[in-house]
């Protein structure tokens, strides 16, 4: 299959080229192509050459470099800056042919697409592909109107991809090296040159494709330092301690003991140690069992000293807070602590609570009788207590409802009356006061006299007799207000009479509580409360099992304290060490607690333990040879595995340098196939260049310098002019078309754009040749500002019958706007 070559351009509403409604596809603006020879792209400055250029990166590599992603601080920009008009979408496109087909690929730039950086704007075009030209397409197969809109999702023609990779026949071609293969911007003619030079070389690494050995070598490196590396050198380090420790084991001298008998110690006693068939037993424990029973003869020989520590242990085990000692007291105070400090005596505790509680009820009546407010004061449950107190029935539930009901009734009856009676009096007054006066005055009203009433104009004989009737009225409601006083009286003292029978059995008896109240709320928490009962009776209990005498002059928890601390008992340092190394205590706790009085009694225990300690010994002996052939095999393997380990790290670092070697070399080949042909075409174009002919390239691991000369260090972009650099980067790019391209056997375009901006003459005459004599077989797409010097470049190539053609870029958009 033959390379592609460009065809056309499309575009609508792309940068310089406005926005138009297309009718039909002819409508777009569109730029036919020879598919060889050169072709020059004229027109002055700003009329869309650069943007035509733009459009076949984008389409290529979803980039352009030579635009600068720039952002204002926080500003953010909402239209897109590849659009014309920001107000509908646009429309690229560009259509490659061979010998054999044609490939349309068009890309819909989106009007709100980017996030205010041109990078994010060209990285939302939408690319779409086409296997034909879009004249092939019948008008019926595509609605005009989403092409117009740019709207390619929605035409099933089209073919949504990420990248032109994704197109089988393009799917080799590398995108990155577009520019460095194929393409000469005008304004980053030197990007190339201005990378760093480890990132040039690492640009140049992708022509020979060793970039999957630079990822290898790397992920090598990192296991080799970080991951696995790490963890062999780690294992390694385990694998010799291990080896270390086991040697020192082995290094432990095994002496096989002389063969005992089993003997039964304790014949009476589940004791694991003391069980036959222990040959079944780990090493481990059988040491266990060998210390216990050591440790039980020293429990034996230490009888008195471990009696002691124990006594002490229970003397500081004595866990006693303040109020559960003051509790006690209390319960001692009152006598409630059965004989020989055995337990509380709850009967008598709960009694003695009744009875303080029935001598409070007691008191009460005697206060609730006597009380004015008796009806405010006495409630029916009281009566009820003191009724089943002193045998006593008196007023039933009903009755007494009654009668505190009645009492209320009174009590407001006698409160509106009294409210009613001091406001009408006082009104009352002021009016008659009123009355009196108009009358001294002798205001003449036929309806105003001193015989007539002023509220209901009766009339009277003499002024004495109207008077003296307002003042029968006056006593009449205070004596109403009166007469209900008196019933509220007497209603009070029937309830009263209702428990006078109970009342008259204790007013005379003088109750004395003989508990005083803050006793009693002790003993009231004592009996109710089973955590402070709990408490009490296990202090209670260590008294008891320590056979403790507690004077009775002990009255606070601090003595009581000093009183324990001088019960303690003195035991030798020579027992303290023989406990520590073998845990008496426990084995008295899990052993021989029941029995341990009786411990002395068996026959012939000691002869026994020493006996059962031989035993246990041989066992041992016999599990440690067993251990030394194990450790033995232990070293065995961990030695296998330390040879393995070794050998791994030593095949990862041959790996490593194996790969890095082979990386030199693909580097070295790679200068090699460039070096001459790069030294030939700047010598070609840069004919002028004071130093010499052509540029040298040096490399070195890790990077790559263009020096003018072998004799310096310097690099080019540091000494050499704008013409010249550029001049040395279309060198450069032509070389590695020249060198690389055929191996993607995918595209056969050059791309140069305006050469002539900082070339002089005599480079632009050289560039010609080199172009027209080493690069003729492919389709050359070259801009240029000045008229003169493009069709001097079209007579270059005419005159060795070369296909040529010129397109007037300013006249085409002028066409469509």
């Amino acid at each position: 299959m033959s390379n592609f070559v460009i065809k056309k351009i499309y575009a609508n509403n792309f940068k310089g080229i406005p926005y138009r409604e297309i009718k039909e596809i002819s409508d777009l603006m569109i730029i036919d192509f020879a598919v060889d020879g050169i072709t020059v792209l004229s027109g002055p400055n700003g009329y869309g050459k650069t943007t035509l250029f733009d459009i076949v990166e984008i389409i290529i590599s979803k980039k352009i470099t030579r635009f600068s992603s720039t952002r204002f601080g926080n500003v953010i920009i909402k239209d897109n800056g590849l659009l014309n008009n920001k107000q509908v979408d646009g429309l690229i496109g560009v259509e490659f042919s061979n010998k054999s087909q044609t490939l349309t690929i068009l890309g819909k730039i989106p009007q709100n697409g980017g996030r205010g950086e041109i990078d994010s704007d060209i990285a939302s075009v939408q690319l779409y592909y086409y296997r034909g030209s879009l004249f092939d397409v019948e008008s019926d197969m595509i609605n005009l109107n989403n092409l117009s809109n740019a709207c390619l999702d929605k035409i099933s023609l089209f073919n949504s991809i990420n990248s032109i990779k994704n197109i089988p026949e393009l799917s080799k071609f590398n995108t990155d090296t577009f520019n460095l293969f194929y393409y000469i911007s005008q304004e980053e003619s030197t990007h190339f040159l201005k990378e760093k030079e480890n990132e040039k070389l690492s640009k140049l690494d992708s022509l020979v494709d060793i970039n999957h050995h630079i990822r290898y070598s790397g992920l090598l490196d990192k296991l080799a330092t970080n991951n696995v590396g790490g963890i062999i050198k780690m294992r390694i380090k385990e694998i010799d301690q291990k080896l270390e420790n086991k040697y020192d084991e082995l290094s432990t001298e095994v002496l096989q003991s002389e063969k005992v008998e089993f003997i039964k110690v304790f014949e009476n006693l589940d004791i694991p140690w003391d069980k036959d068939q222990l040959e079944e037993e780990s090493l481990e424990v059988l040491k266990s069992y060998k210390n216990e029973v050591v440790g039980t003869k020293q429990l034996i020989l230490y009888t008195k000293d471990f009696d002691s520590f124990i006594i002490n242990q229970k003397l500081e085990n004595i866990a006693v807070s303040n109020d559960t000692f003051n509790n006690l007291l209390t319960l001692k105070k009152h006598q409630l602590i059965n004989d020989s400090y055995k337990g509380i005596n709850n009967e008598a505790l709960s009694k003695k609570i009744d009875k303080y509680q029935n001598n409070v009820s007691l008191l009460q009546l005697k206060e609730v009788y006597n009380d004015p407010e008796i009806e405010s004061k006495l409630d029916y449950k009281d009566i009820e207590k003191w009724s089943g107190l002193l045998k006593i029935e008196c007023i039933t539930k009903e009755d007494y409802d009654d009668k505190i009901l009645k009492i209320n009734n009174i009590k407001k009856r006698l409160d509106n009356g009294a409210k009613l009676y001091d406001d009408l009096l006082t009104k009352r007054t002021t009016f008659i006061n009123a009355f009196k006066k108009a009358i001294d005055i002798k205001v003449e009203n036929q309806y105003l006299n001193s015989k007539k009433c002023p509220v209901c104009g009766s009339d009277f004989n003499e002024k004495s007799s109207l008077f003296s009737y307002i003042d029968k009225m006056a006593a009449y409601l205070k004596e109403s207000t009166d007469s209900n006083q008196e019933n509220l009286e007497v209603a009070k003292n029937e309830l009263k009479m209702s428990i006078a029978s109970l009342y008259n059995v204790v007013k005379g008896v003088n109750i004395i509580q003989d508990i005083n109240s803050e006793d009693y709320t002790k003993l009231e928490v004592i009996l109710n409360n089973k955590q402070a009962q709990k408490n009490i009776l296990q202090l209670l209990e260590s008294i008891v099992d320590l056979k403790l005498d507690v004077p009775d002059d002990i009255q606070s928890l601090e003595s009581f304290r000093v009183y324990i601390k001088s019960k303690k008992q003195v035991y030798s340092d020579e027992f303290l060490i023989i406990n520590d190394n073998y845990n008496l205590e426990k084995l008295y706790t899990k052993y021989y607690k029941s029995i341990y009085k009786e411990l002395l009694k068996y026959s012939l225990l000691q002869e026994k333990l020493d006996q059962k300690n031989k035993f246990l010994d041989h066992l041992i002996s016999l599990k440690e040879n067993e251990r030394y052939n194990k450790v033995y095999n232990e070293i065995t393997e961990l030695t296998k595995q330390l040879i393995l380990l070794d050998r791994a790290k030593q095949d990862m670092s041959d790996c490593r340098d194996i790969i890095k070697k082979e990386i030199n070399e693909f580097r070295e080949k790679l200068i090699n196939d460039i070096e001459i042909p790069l030294y030939l075409y700047t010598g070609k174009i840069l004919q002028n260049y004071q130093r010499g002919l052509g540029v040298f390239i040096q490399k070195t691991d890790k990077t790559v310098k263009f020096v003018p000369d072998m004799g310096t260090e310097h690099e080019i972009i540091n000494s050499f002019s704008s013409g010249q650099l550029s001049g040395f980067v279309i060198a450069f790019m032509l070389v590695m078309n020249k060198v690389y391209s055929g191996r993607d056997s995918s595209i056969n375009t050059i791309l140069i754009d305006d050469p002539v901006q900082t070339m002089d003459d005599i480079n632009i005459a050289s560039l010609v040749e080199v172009l027209r004599n080493e690069f003729n077989d492919k389709q050359i797409l070259l801009s240029s500002h000045e008229t003169n010097k493009a069709i001097y470049m079209l007579y270059k190539f005419s005159k060795y019958n070369i296909s040529y053609d010129m397109k007037d870029v300013s006249r085409i958009v002028k066409q469509i706007s």
